[in-house]
């Protein structure tokens, strides 16, 4: 559960308390970040990706925070983050972020849950409903997406 807090809390940080000093993550946790913006930035330990659309900045987990603040928040359209976790986990996410499920469903071996949280101000809508959070999950691995995952799982 310490290591999910370590994730979500500094995207909820940023977006709701830009004000806030982001706390740094555990520099051994192993896994990855794709936060997507209309900003073109060179940052180290990362790498920038032109979409055509706007920019892809991708980089470890361990550098999130630093990358987070050298962005202009209003700039970012959406983060991703993806690392090995269980089931459980996620649920302790769900429940300790007051996670509202607006849907969920499975395919193959992968389950989706569409979500929203007031922690989080930026949303998605889909049949008329407030998404601002998507996770995925599959065996022993999580990918979350704010407002969605939007490079795919």
């Amino acid at each position: 559960m310490k290591i999910l807090v370590y994730i979500f809390l500094p995207i909820v940080m940023l977006f709701c308390f830009p004000s806030f000093s982001i706390a740094e993550l555990n520099a051994d946790f192993e896994g990855t970040f794709n936060i997507f913006t209309t900003q073109n930035a060179t940052i180290t330990d990362t790498t920038t990706v032109d979409s055509g659309m706007g920019y892809i900045i991708k980089g470890k987990l361990c550098n999130l925070n630093k990358t987070l603040k050298q962005l202009n928040s209003t700039q970012i359209r959406g983060v991703s983050v993806e690392f090995d976790s269980s089931k459980n986990e996620v649920e302790k996410l769900i429940s300790k972020y007051r996670i509202r499920k607006i849907s969920a469903e499975e395919l193959e071996t992968t389950s989706f849950i569409y979500g929203y949280t007031p922690y989080l101000p930026l949303y998605s809508t889909i049949d008329g409903k407030k998404i601002n959070i998507q996770i995925a999950y599959s065996d022993n691995h999580v990918k979350i997406g704010y407002p969605l995952i939007l490079d795919g799982v």
